[in-house]
């Protein structure tokens, strides 16, 4: 995932516009609540911090599980440092 990539996933999930991501090929056949969830744990996976990242036997849990709770994601460091020099 590009620098991009990860600011629009992460500003459209904030929005509650994750479903936004889902490929139009495929968005009429897939579970919108499954297509949420991966979008969550991968930005769970590409936290700035490696110690907040799950392992992979979370992640594969987190996948096999619909009812495991996910951790919300942090806001990318990247993210907030643009914002600020923004301003």
């Amino acid at each position: 995932m590009n620098l991009v990539e990860l600011v629009q996933t992460w500003s459209l999930l904030k929005d509650g516009k994750a479903i936004d991501l889902v490929d139009t090929s495929i968005v009429g056949t897939c579970s919108p609540v499954e297509a949420l969830r991966c979008i969550q744990i991968g930005l769970l996976c590409v936290q700035d911090n490696p110690n907040s990242r799950p392992l992979m036997s979370s992640v594969v849990f987190m996948l096999e599980n619909e009812t495991t709770a996910l951790s919300v994601p942090k806001q990318p460091v990247f993210f907030s440092q643009r914002y600020s020099e923004a301003q």
